[in-house]
Protein backbone atom coordinates (compact mmCIF):
# COMPACT_ATOMS: atom_id res chain seq x y z
CA UNK A 1 0.00 0.00 0.00
CA UNK A 2 1.29 3.53 -1.50
CA UNK A 3 0.85 6.56 0.58
CA UNK A 4 0.69 9.90 -0.85
CA UNK A 5 2.06 13.31 0.18
CA UNK A 6 -0.25 16.04 -0.29
CA UNK A 7 1.12 19.76 -1.21
CA UNK A 8 -0.78 22.36 0.28
CA UNK A 9 -1.94 24.43 -2.22
CA UNK A 10 -2.40 28.40 -2.19
CA UNK A 11 -5.57 29.03 -0.64
CA UNK A 12 -7.11 30.91 -3.90
CA UNK A 13 -5.83 27.72 -6.01
CA UNK A 14 -9.54 26.06 -6.19
CA UNK A 15 -10.81 28.76 -6.93
CA UNK A 16 -8.65 29.92 -9.85
CA UNK A 17 -8.69 26.55 -11.21
CA UNK A 18 -12.19 26.93 -11.20
CA UNK A 19 -12.18 29.85 -12.80
CA UNK A 20 -9.88 29.31 -15.52
CA UNK A 21 -12.46 26.59 -16.82
CA UNK A 22 -15.49 28.64 -16.71
CA UNK A 23 -15.37 30.31 -20.16
CA UNK A 24 -17.61 33.30 -21.58
CA UNK A 25 -17.52 34.96 -24.94
CA UNK A 26 -14.55 36.21 -26.60
CA UNK A 27 -12.52 33.82 -24.28
CA UNK A 28 -11.97 35.76 -21.00
CA UNK A 29 -11.92 33.80 -17.92
CA UNK A 30 -14.84 34.20 -16.30
CA UNK A 31 -14.47 36.10 -12.92
CA UNK A 32 -11.06 36.98 -13.69
CA UNK A 33 -9.71 38.53 -10.90
CA UNK A 34 -10.23 42.30 -10.67
CA UNK A 35 -6.75 42.39 -9.62
CA UNK A 36 -5.47 41.27 -12.66
CA UNK A 37 -8.06 43.49 -14.78
CA UNK A 38 -7.26 47.06 -13.18
CA UNK A 39 -3.80 47.48 -14.16
CA UNK A 40 -4.84 46.48 -18.18
CA UNK A 41 -7.85 48.95 -17.50
CA UNK A 42 -6.03 51.95 -16.52
CA UNK A 43 -3.50 51.69 -18.93
CA UNK A 44 -5.78 51.47 -21.62
CA UNK A 45 -8.18 53.93 -19.99
CA UNK A 46 -4.62 56.16 -19.87
CA UNK A 47 -3.68 56.22 -23.14
CA UNK A 48 -7.21 57.25 -24.39
CA UNK A 49 -7.02 60.47 -22.59
CA UNK A 50 -4.78 64.01 -22.76
CA UNK A 51 -4.50 63.99 -19.28
CA UNK A 52 -4.04 61.01 -17.41
CA UNK A 53 -6.13 60.59 -14.68
CA UNK A 54 -4.78 59.43 -11.85
CA UNK A 55 -4.11 55.71 -10.50
CA UNK A 56 -6.47 55.46 -7.40
CA UNK A 57 -9.23 57.33 -9.06
CA UNK A 58 -9.35 55.32 -12.24
CA UNK A 59 -9.18 51.82 -9.69
CA UNK A 60 -11.71 53.08 -7.64
CA UNK A 61 -13.97 54.37 -10.28
CA UNK A 62 -13.46 50.73 -12.59
CA UNK A 63 -14.59 49.14 -8.84
CA UNK A 64 -17.85 50.84 -8.71
CA UNK A 65 -18.69 49.84 -12.06
CA UNK A 66 -18.08 46.47 -11.07
CA UNK A 67 -19.63 46.17 -7.54
CA UNK A 68 -22.78 48.13 -9.19
CA UNK A 69 -22.57 45.48 -12.34
CA UNK A 70 -22.65 42.72 -10.05
CA UNK A 71 -25.16 43.83 -7.55
CA UNK A 72 -27.61 44.69 -9.67
CA UNK A 73 -27.30 41.41 -11.31
CA UNK A 74 -27.73 40.10 -7.66
CA UNK A 75 -31.18 42.51 -7.32
CA UNK A 76 -30.00 44.97 -5.45
CA UNK A 77 -31.58 48.70 -5.59
CA UNK A 78 -29.55 51.63 -5.78
CA UNK A 79 -30.56 55.16 -4.76
CA UNK A 80 -30.62 57.18 -6.78
CA UNK A 81 -31.42 54.59 -9.48
CA UNK A 82 -28.54 53.94 -11.79
CA UNK A 83 -28.99 54.31 -15.99
CA UNK A 84 -27.59 51.44 -16.52
CA UNK A 85 -26.05 48.35 -15.15
CA UNK A 86 -22.26 49.35 -16.04
CA UNK A 87 -23.09 53.13 -15.35
CA UNK A 88 -22.24 53.79 -11.31
CA UNK A 89 -24.97 55.75 -9.43
CA UNK A 90 -22.13 57.47 -6.96
CA UNK A 91 -23.52 60.72 -5.34
CA UNK A 92 -22.15 63.30 -3.41
CA UNK A 93 -21.69 63.19 0.40
CA UNK A 94 -23.76 65.96 0.91
CA UNK A 95 -26.68 64.86 -0.84
CA UNK A 96 -27.03 61.71 1.44
CA UNK A 97 -29.26 62.89 3.47
CA UNK A 98 -31.56 64.22 1.11
CA UNK A 99 -31.75 60.87 -1.05
CA UNK A 100 -32.56 58.76 1.68
CA UNK A 101 -35.31 61.38 3.03
CA UNK A 102 -36.78 61.56 -0.80
CA UNK A 103 -36.83 57.83 -0.43
CA UNK A 104 -38.49 57.25 2.94
CA UNK A 105 -40.79 60.20 2.22
CA UNK A 106 -42.18 58.84 -0.73
CA UNK A 107 -42.74 55.39 1.40
CA UNK A 108 -44.41 57.51 4.15
CA UNK A 109 -47.04 59.11 1.28
CA UNK A 110 -47.74 55.66 -0.19
CA UNK A 111 -49.11 54.39 3.18
CA UNK A 112 -45.77 51.98 3.87
CA UNK A 113 -47.12 51.58 7.28
CA UNK A 114 -51.13 52.75 6.60
CA UNK A 115 -49.95 56.65 7.15
CA UNK A 116 -48.51 56.46 10.14
CA UNK A 117 -45.02 56.92 11.07
CA UNK A 118 -42.41 54.49 9.40
CA UNK A 119 -40.70 52.21 12.24
CA UNK A 120 -36.65 52.34 11.45
CA UNK A 121 -34.50 50.10 13.32
CA UNK A 122 -31.01 51.36 14.04
CA UNK A 123 -28.50 50.55 16.82
CA UNK A 124 -26.15 53.47 18.89
CA UNK A 125 -22.76 53.07 16.22
CA UNK A 126 -25.99 53.38 13.34
CA UNK A 127 -27.20 56.91 15.03
CA UNK A 128 -23.63 58.60 15.27
CA UNK A 129 -23.16 57.45 11.12
CA UNK A 130 -26.82 59.37 10.78
CA UNK A 131 -26.13 62.19 13.02
CA UNK A 132 -22.68 63.05 10.66
CA UNK A 133 -24.62 62.78 7.63
CA UNK A 134 -27.57 65.14 8.86
CA UNK A 135 -29.79 62.52 8.06
CA UNK A 136 -32.15 62.04 11.47
CA UNK A 137 -33.19 65.87 10.93
CA UNK A 138 -34.54 65.13 7.34
CA UNK A 139 -36.11 62.29 7.99
CA UNK A 140 -37.94 63.15 10.96
CA UNK A 141 -40.86 64.22 10.22
CA UNK A 142 -42.40 60.85 8.87
CA UNK A 143 -40.07 58.43 10.42
CA UNK A 144 -39.90 56.89 14.12
CA UNK A 145 -36.31 55.56 15.31
CA UNK A 146 -36.33 52.30 17.44
CA UNK A 147 -32.80 52.19 18.50
CA UNK A 148 -31.72 48.58 19.66
CA UNK A 149 -28.84 48.50 22.02
CA UNK A 150 -29.11 44.83 22.84
CA UNK A 151 -30.76 41.72 21.27
CA UNK A 152 -33.55 42.02 23.96
CA UNK A 153 -34.33 45.21 22.66
CA UNK A 154 -36.17 43.58 19.37
CA UNK A 155 -38.80 41.94 21.26
CA UNK A 156 -40.83 45.50 20.81
CA UNK A 157 -40.22 45.74 16.79
CA UNK A 158 -39.90 41.70 15.82
CA UNK A 159 -40.34 42.55 12.25
CA UNK A 160 -39.73 46.33 11.60
CA UNK A 161 -40.37 47.38 7.39
CA UNK A 162 -36.93 49.34 7.67
CA UNK A 163 -33.47 49.11 9.08
CA UNK A 164 -30.28 51.55 8.26
CA UNK A 165 -27.03 50.56 8.09
CA UNK A 166 -23.85 51.54 7.07
CA UNK A 167 -21.26 49.30 5.28
CA UNK A 168 -17.83 49.07 6.72
CA UNK A 169 -16.81 47.15 3.02
CA UNK A 170 -18.19 46.21 -0.16
CA UNK A 171 -16.76 43.61 -2.62
CA UNK A 172 -16.27 44.75 -6.33
CA UNK A 173 -15.36 40.87 -7.63
CA UNK A 174 -19.05 39.56 -5.97
CA UNK A 175 -21.10 42.37 -5.38
CA UNK A 176 -21.38 41.69 -1.65
CA UNK A 177 -21.42 43.87 1.40
CA UNK A 178 -19.48 43.44 4.73
CA UNK A 179 -20.12 44.17 7.87
CA UNK A 180 -18.09 43.55 10.90
CA UNK A 181 -20.61 42.81 13.43
CA UNK A 182 -20.27 44.05 16.94
CA UNK A 183 -22.64 42.95 19.21
CA UNK A 184 -25.60 40.88 18.41
CA UNK A 185 -28.41 43.12 18.18
CA UNK A 186 -26.18 45.24 15.08
CA UNK A 187 -26.35 41.83 13.73
CA UNK A 188 -29.71 41.59 13.30
CA UNK A 189 -29.90 44.59 11.39
CA UNK A 190 -29.41 42.73 8.62
CA UNK A 191 -31.93 40.06 9.09
CA UNK A 192 -35.39 41.77 10.62
CA UNK A 193 -36.38 44.31 8.52
CA UNK A 194 -37.88 43.81 4.94
CA UNK A 195 -35.84 46.80 3.68
CA UNK A 196 -32.43 46.44 4.60
CA UNK A 197 -30.94 50.34 3.57
CA UNK A 198 -27.23 50.27 3.23
CA UNK A 199 -25.07 53.28 2.99
CA UNK A 200 -21.41 52.40 1.52
CA UNK A 201 -18.77 55.13 1.25
CA UNK A 202 -16.72 54.82 -2.22
CA UNK A 203 -13.58 54.54 -0.88
CA UNK A 204 -14.66 51.38 0.97
CA UNK A 205 -14.73 49.61 -2.20
CA UNK A 206 -12.22 46.71 -2.17
CA UNK A 207 -11.29 44.20 -5.38
CA UNK A 208 -12.47 40.74 -3.68
CA UNK A 209 -13.08 38.97 -0.61
CA UNK A 210 -9.36 38.35 0.23
CA UNK A 211 -9.05 41.67 0.93
CA UNK A 212 -11.75 42.15 2.94
CA UNK A 213 -10.44 39.59 5.46
CA UNK A 214 -6.76 41.17 4.95
CA UNK A 215 -8.41 44.74 5.93
CA UNK A 216 -10.84 43.14 8.53
CA UNK A 217 -7.91 41.18 10.07
CA UNK A 218 -6.54 44.74 11.41
CA UNK A 219 -9.44 45.79 13.66
CA UNK A 220 -9.87 43.65 16.81
CA UNK A 221 -13.53 45.66 17.94
CA UNK A 222 -16.10 42.96 15.97
CA UNK A 223 -17.04 39.60 17.15
CA UNK A 224 -18.15 38.63 13.57
CA UNK A 225 -17.99 39.27 9.40
CA UNK A 226 -21.46 39.31 7.64
CA UNK A 227 -21.23 39.07 3.98
CA UNK A 228 -24.26 40.32 2.33
CA UNK A 229 -25.06 39.09 -1.73
CA UNK A 230 -28.49 40.65 -2.64
CA UNK A 231 -31.60 40.20 -0.84
CA UNK A 232 -32.76 37.41 0.80
CA UNK A 233 -33.75 34.51 -1.31
CA UNK A 234 -34.68 30.75 -1.23
CA UNK A 235 -35.78 28.21 -4.70
CA UNK A 236 -35.79 25.52 -2.07
CA UNK A 237 -40.08 25.74 -2.71
CA UNK A 238 -40.75 23.57 -6.27
CA UNK A 239 -37.65 25.63 -7.54
CA UNK A 240 -39.64 28.80 -7.60
CA UNK A 241 -37.71 31.91 -6.57
CA UNK A 242 -39.07 33.71 -3.43
CA UNK A 243 -37.74 37.02 -2.16
CA UNK A 244 -37.81 37.52 1.28
CA UNK A 245 -37.84 34.01 2.80
CA UNK A 246 -35.14 34.20 5.50
CA UNK A 247 -34.32 38.20 5.91
CA UNK A 248 -35.12 41.62 3.65
CA UNK A 249 -37.22 41.16 0.80
CA UNK A 250 -35.37 44.66 -0.79
CA UNK A 251 -31.68 45.43 -0.37
CA UNK A 252 -31.11 49.34 -1.01
CA UNK A 253 -27.58 51.41 -1.12
CA UNK A 254 -26.61 54.32 -1.67
CA UNK A 255 -23.33 54.80 -2.62
CA UNK A 256 -21.64 58.16 -2.30
CA UNK A 257 -18.38 59.56 -2.01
Amino acid sequence: MSSRVITPQPRNATRERIIANLKIKKGAARGEKIATILPKFIERKGKKQRKTPTTKFIATKFMATEFITRATKLSCKFLPAAKGTATPSVIAKSSVATTIATYLKSCYEKGDNNGTALPILIDAEQRKTLTELDILKKIEPYCKLNEAQKITDFAATPFPPFSIQHANYAIAETGSLVFLQNTRAQAALSFLPSKHIVLLNEKDLLASLEQAFARSSTSKTYWAILTVSGPSRTADIEQELHMGAHGPKELLVILYR
